[in-house]
């Protein structure tokens, strides 16, 4: 009797355990059945998503394309005048920048690069000397710690020489069909990144052929150029400020303020009467400074009513001016209407301004808004 209750102990034993075998068996089916689940639910999720990023990707260039077209036909000032109320750029038109498709929404950010420093001019015999003088002024204005303003402009203005020296001819990126790039035929691309200023390292150690003797070679420091978000405070850099797209003239609607401040000529413009010309950077930059705030309380400019933009003066933007600021849906110019201001479209409207402007930016013939050098319609430079 003792003898078979022990045997069926042991049956039960072995019945308890192969039960728990047959149950850790199954659970772990069950994990690898649902996690494999939960795998291929992600990877299709992955694949509709990637669809999705796809589309809305082409359909960017319809967008923009209907974008330009609204702006054309309805913006104002209508026609090819860019200001930064313009659909494209309006703060208050982002819903129409926006390009949305399931769960994917995809927004368009565009830039009138005709507000920004062109480094080619560091190459153009006219304006090299202007130009070189300009850059310094931006350095100084936009990255005062990276160093001697004066020495730094140099390095880069030979940069750019040399690369346009060495560039490959042809027409210059972006030029419409059939237009050349300058008055003497097919101009030199030169520089096409801002990579290309950037100082090259001196070997390491460690290379094979490492020269110990060898210095970095020309070029400036990657803060310069793009700035240290880690530093307190933060800097920009360079890079915001200028382009290497072969701009002919600043847009004087959209130009950003440290740009205009940077070209602002040294005197007025040669052929003015009466004589006595007006230093502007004689006594430091405060009537520069002055004349680049008319402008922009004179243009439709979002973020200098909203106080969000302006030359840089170390104690923020620059405030609104008196009466400045949004108006009521229906008022005012620009893609949202508004915006106060108006566009600049002749050079007559300048001398509105002041008198000042009148001497350095003298009338020209040519369409407003499609100014050459010294300042044409709507656009301005040297």
């Amino acid at each position: 009797m003792y003898l078979r209750q022990r045997a069926a102990r042991r049956q039960q034993g072995a019945a308890l355990i192969l039960t728990l075998l047959v149950l850790a068996i199954l659970v772990v089916l069950v994990v690898q059945f649902v996690f494999s689940m939960k795998i291929e639910e992600q990877i299709t999720q992955n694949a509709d998503t990637d669809a999705q990023f796809a589309m809305a990707a082409r359909g960017v260039g319809p967008v923009l394309g209907a974008l330009f077209r609204d702006d054309r036909a309805n913006g104002e000032p209508a026609g090819e005048v860019d200001t930064l109320a313009d659909v494209l750029f309006d703060p208050k038109t982002e819903a129409q920048r926006t390009v949305t498709l399931g769960d994917v929404e995809l927004r368009i950010e565009a830039e009138d690069l005709e507000r920004r420093f062109p480094l080619a001019w560091l190459a153009d015999e006219e304006r090299k000397e202007y130009a070189q003088k300009a850059l310094e002024r931006l350095i100084r204005e936009v990255a005062p710690e990276a160093g001697d303003p004066a020495a730094l402009a140099e390095e880069i203005a030979a940069t750019v020489q040399s690369l346009s020296d060495g560039g490959a001819e042809g027409p210059a990126p972006g030029l419409p069909p059939g237009e050349e790039g300058g008055a003497e035929g097919p101009a030199q691309r030169g520089i096409l990144s801002l990579d290309q200023l950037l100082a090259t390292p001196a070997p390491s150690e460690a290379a094979p052929s490492a020269d110990p003797e060898a210095a970095p070679s020309g070029g400036v420091s990657y803060e310069l150029l793009y700035g240290d978000p880690e530093a307190d405070p933060p800097t920009k850099g360079l890079a915001p400020y200028v382009t290497t797209w072969p701009v002919g003239a600043v847009n004087l609607n959209t130009v950003l303020p440290e740009v205009l401040l940077a070209l602002w000529p040294e005197e007025d413009h040669e052929e003015q009467d009466p004589p006595g010309k007006t230093n502007y950077w004689e006594n430091g930059d405060q009537l520069a400074r002055e004349l680049v705030r008319k402008v922009q309380e004179h243009r439709i400019d979002p973020a200098f009513q909203s106080g969000e933009g302006g030359a840089s003066t170390g104690e923020g933007g620059t405030p609104p001016p008196s009466g400045g600021g949004p108006g009521e849906p229906g008022g005012g110019a620009g893609a949202s209407r508004q915006w106060g201001g108006e566009a600049f479209t002749e050079v007559e409207q300048l001398k509105d301004l002041d008198e000042k402007l009148a001497k350095i930016f003298p009338a020209q013939g040519g369409q407003g808004g499609q100014g050459g050098q010294g300042g044409q319609g709507g656009q301005g430079g040297q």
